[in-house]
Order: structure tokens, then sequence, then C-alpha cells
């Protein structure tokens, strides 16, 4: 399983990146939108933690292309 993390603060990143690696789980971090719509191009992860209140763009905002 593919985990993509996106959020602007980085003590929220470390934490959650921290609790949900596993053998079977790999977990990629970005501090902002437009990372993150590049790491959600390819390939899509399986699951997208998304802050919904970034400086950048909202995670509203990225919603659809997650």
């Amino acid at each position: 399983m593919h985990i993509l993390v996106i959020d602007d603060d980085p003590l929220i990143r470390m934490m959650v990146t921290a609790v949900l690696t596993t053998d079977t789980q790999k977990v990629t971090s970005v501090e902002n939108g437009m990372d993150g719509l590049v790491c959600a191009a390819s390939p899509p992860p399986d699951l997208v933690l998304l802050d919904v209140s970034m400086p950048d763009v909202s995670g509203f905002d990225l919603l659809p292309a997650c």
C-alpha cells in the first residue's frame, strides 16, 4: 500500500509518516499542494491524507485531482 501525506506542517508530516510506515506500507510526504499533485499523478497512491488548510493551495482544491 502506498500512502501520500500532503501537509505544510513538518511535525505533522514526520509523525504521520513514522506512525504509518511499515514493511507493507510505503509513505510519501510532501509539504505543499503542487508537490502533492506531482506525487499523486504517477503512480497514484492508494490513500491520500490531505491538509485542507495550506498556504499555496487549499486541500479542497486538490481533492478532485487526488
